[in-house]
């Protein structure tokens, strides 16, 4: 499935230790291989990598 917009939304998930925050990471990274958003991590944004 792709999404409609050349836009997608950028997503950062939480990947810590609490199974909430497994959960979240789980999420974004479905939703990034169904092409509806695009993952990023916070270390990205701080080595100014383009999101592209």
């Amino acid at each position: 499935m792709q999404a409609a917009s050349a836009k997608k939304p950028v997503l950062f998930a939480c990947s810590g230790c609490s199974n909430a925050g497994q959960l979240a990471n789980d999420v974004a990274h479905e939703l990034d291989r169904r092409g509806v958003a695009e993952m990023s991590c916070l270390a990205g944004i701080g080595a100014a990598k383009p999101l592209s």
